[in-house]
């Protein structure tokens, strides 16, 4: 995910001294940068994939799905490599973010792929960190993604991916492949149930913190 200041990369770079992604990023105010790229056809792709699933194209929609989540653990990195990291960046990458998990939430709940206690408490906890996103902004503070806030969204990935492509191959490939994906996600929620613990304990913490 983007990490950024109040100003862009590119606002504090002579303009001389900009490259060229700064310049276009400069240029387009914030939108042209490679990373915002990333983020929009990560989550197309995401999108497109949950579709699929939607209509019991099982197996290709999570391969999409997957693609897509990797390429938003990609953007940041090329934020910081073209050095176009940018409030604006951010905040397309914490909406593409955003839209996609809630969709995937609707997905799997739909038709019932994740167990509905999985899908529930993820929910709860994206409904709350939501919020307080939201207030943050209300009150001109600028929460950036912490550490845990994002382990525990890796880990919500790998619980809803894993679990859904681990029946499917139990079911028709090869029963102790499944098995171990499945184990593999129950193992990655119950590191979520930890971890995204921490993450929504410290942005409610960082709420507290702010004088109205």
């Amino acid at each position: 995910m983007h990490r950024s200041k109040k100003v862009a990369d590119w606002d504090n770079t002579l303009a001389e001294e900009r490259n060229l992604w700064q310049k276009l990023a400069y240029r387009s105010y914030g939108t042209l940068t490679p990373a915002n790229f990333v983020s929009l056809v990560g989550g197309v792709l995401a999108v497109y994939g949950l579709v699929l699933i939607l209509n019991t194209e099982i197996v290709s929609g999570l391969l999409l799905l997957t693609i897509g989540r990797v390429a938003d653990l990609l953007d940041g990195l090329i934020a910081e490599y073209t050095k176009t990291k940018s409030p604006l960046g951010e905040l397309v990458d914490a909406v593409a973010d955003k839209l996609v998990i809630v969709f995937a939430l609707y997905v799997f709940a739909t038709i019932d792929l994740v167990p509905w206690p999985i899908v529930a408490l993820i929910a709860v906890q994206n409904v709350f960190n939501g919020l307080v996103g939201i207030i943050s902004r209300l009150r001109k503070l600028r929460l950036h993604p912490s550490k845990y806030g994002k382990y525990s969204t890796a880990l919500a990935w790998v619980t809803l991916i894993f679990y859904p492509f681990g029946q499917w191959i139990k079911d028709n490939e090869n029963s102790i492949t499944g098995v171990i994906l499945i184990i593999i996600s129950l193992a990655s929620f119950s590191l979520w149930l930890v971890v995204g613990f921490l993450a929504s304990l410290k942005y409610g913490r960082a709420i507290k913190s702010i004088k109205k």
